[in-house]
This record gives C-alpha cells, sequence and structure tokens, in this order.
C-alpha cells in the first residue's frame, strides 16, 4: 500500500467521472490545495468515490441536481472520538464528504445500504455491490464511512482516513504518462473474486468499454465457445481455481491466437515479463493495479493511440 495525495486521487476520478455523468447534473468541488497523504491504493480510492458519485447520480431526479464532493483536513481535536478510532495518533484524519440533492434514502433502507447484495435498484441498474466495495476498501484502510440521509432531503456519505506520516509522492510526475485514458471496445473480464469482478467491471464501463464479466475460467472457456469473435480482449487475474490465467490463456490462444490479453498477478516472483512474452500478446501487471497502467494497457493492446493518431 502506497502513500498517495487524496485530493490528487479525487481530482483525477473527476476528470474521467464528468464524461460518464450527464451534463444536467453539477459537480461542485471543494479540494484543499495542500497535501492530503494517506496509507490507499490509488485505483481503490477510484473505485469508492465512482460508485459513491454513480449512487448520487442515481439518485438525482430526472438526472438533474448537485453532487458536491468536498475534502477537508481535521486536527484530532476537531475529531477526537473519531481520530482515536482511526488510530491516526496525532496526526489528524482527512473527511471526504460526498452530497447529492437527491430523494433521500428512507430510514427502514438506511442501514442496510453497505450489505452486501442489498440493493433497492430495479433488475438491469446495478448488483448493488458497490457500497459494500467501498465500505471493504475504506476499512481496510482503517478508516471509516458513513451516511446521513433524510428522505426528500438528499444524502451525504461521510469518508474518514487517517493522515499518512510520510508525504505523498506527486501523483502528476508525468502528466501524460499517468493520466487515465479513456477507451472502447469488447473486453471479458476474468476474476474469482465477486466483489473484485464487479468493482472492476464498473470502472471499466466508466472508461467507455463494454464488459463481459466471468467468475471462473471454465466460465470464461464455455462463453469463448459461442462469442469467440465479440471478444477483443482478455483481462484475467492469475491465481483462481480450477485453471491459473496463464493456463486460461494458454487455452483461449488455440481458439484466439491474435486475442490480447491482460494478466494481473501479485507474485512476481514466480511470474515476470518473459511469461508474458511467451503467452504472446500479453502484458503482464502486478498488483495492486493502478487505474492509470490497466487504462494505458488496454490502448496499447487495442491500438486506440495508434487509431487516434490516423
Amino acid at each position: 500500500m502506497d502513500v498517495i495525495d487524496l485530493a490528487d486521487t479525487i481530482t483525477e476520478s473527476l476528470r474521467l467521472l464528468r464524461s460518464s455523468i450527464p451534463t444536467s447534473v453539477e459537480i461542485v468541488t471543494a479540494l484543499p490545495a495542500s497535501p492530503c497523504p494517506v496509507y490507499a491504493n490509488q485505483t481503490q480510492i477510484h473505485q469508492v468515490l465512482m460508485n459513491l458519485c454513480t449512487n448520487a447520480c442515481q439518485a438525482l431526479p430526472n438526472s438533474s441536481g448537485t453532487i458536491r464532493i468536498e475534502l477537508t483536513a481535521q486536527s484530532p481535536e476537531e475529531q477526537p472520538q473519531l481520530t482515536a478510532q482511526l488510530s491516526s495518533e496525532d496526526r489528524g484524519i482527512f473527511h471526504l464528504s460526498v452530497s447529492d440533492t437527491g430523494s433521500g434514502i428512507a430510514p427502514e433502507i438506511l442501514g442496510r445500504i453497505f450489505d452486501p447484495f442489498f440493493s433497492t435498484k430495479e433488475v438491469g441498474q446495478g448488483t448493488g455491490l458497490g457500497l459494500s466495495v467501498a465500505h471493504r476498501i475504506i476499512s481496510s484502510y482503517h478508516g471509516q464511512i458513513q451516511v446521513d440521509s433524510h428522505p426528500g432531503a438528499g444524502t451525504t456519505f461521510h469518508v474518514y482516513l487517517p493522515r499518512a506520516a510520510v508525504t505523498a509522492k506527486p501523483l502528476f510526475e508525468a502528466a501524460e504518462e499517468k493520466a487515465v485514458h479513456a477507451g472502447k471496445g469488447n473486453i471479458l473480464l476474468v476474476d474469482d473474486d465477486p466483489a473484485v469482478l464487479t468493482s472492476t467491471s464498473e470502472l471499466l464501463q466508466q472508461l467507455g468499454y463494454r464488459v463481459k464479466e466471468c467468475g471462473s475460467s471454465r466460465k470464461t472457456l464455455e462463453y469463448l465457445e459461442e462469442h469467440a469473435d465479440e471478444v477483443q480482449i482478455l483481462v484475467t487475474d492469475q491465481t483462481m481455481p480450477e485453471m491459473t490465467g496463464i493456463e486460461l490463456i494458454r487455452k483461449v490462444r488455440q481458439r484466439r491466437p491474435e486475442l490480447p490479453t491482460i494478466l494481473c498477478t501479485g507474485y512476481s516472483e514466480r511470474i515476470n515479463e518473459q511469461t508474458a512474452t511467451d503467452l504472446g500478446n500479453t502484458r503482464l501487471l502486478m498488483k495492486p493495479v493502478a487505474l492509470t497502467e490497466l487504462s494505458q494497457a488496454l490502448r496499447d493492446l487495442l491500438g486506440l493511440d495508434a487509431k487516434a493518431a490516423d
């Protein structure tokens, strides 16, 4: 887990989010100019913010209203009880709030919104995993996420994270290389962790891709039997039951030898760039995968940068 600048990461997420939210929705931000260092993964913070903002947008009547995103630094004296709970010692905490002017959440539902698979959305509008994933991510950083809502008066989600003891590295050291890139194409996404599968799929869809989710290598091969020609790129986890990501790619190569693939793994000593070279037309990404790296790898393998230049 790295030290990241929370304000910079929010700014980058909003650049991506703005293109996917109707222009009738106003996004208002209030972010500090000074660094906001926290121990976190940039891609997961992207996931949290995009989940919260997507929910806020869906709560607005007729896709019209305001979403306000505010980040403040708070001292231990301002939040003594919360500071102690977050084990932030004398460093203080950061408070991120995402508010909407929507219809609010009914009291009988409010206590269940962070439960996995609980959702008030209609069929086809989502799985309900978004808020559960956000809660799990923030908790893993020793933070807290809370909600304040009243019917007819909108909703505010509060995220609290401990301030890191060291300064974050600048997120935009090389702006062109580290930007999050939008794209288009059909992705077959494979991961045996349902939460990771859903949250990654949501991010890729925000980037502009169409995503087919598969929870196992077996289901992936079954899908390819009938839809091989519809898939433009395969993104797979390495460590899965039944069949590893490497084994899956080798099987897929028998049907689609030219299919671009991305292999995500956390085992750098067992797998290296030579592994990707041997598999052919494969990009290796080490976990935790940064959204900037994933978006660039997709564009490289699909040749989107070259097409844009033509």
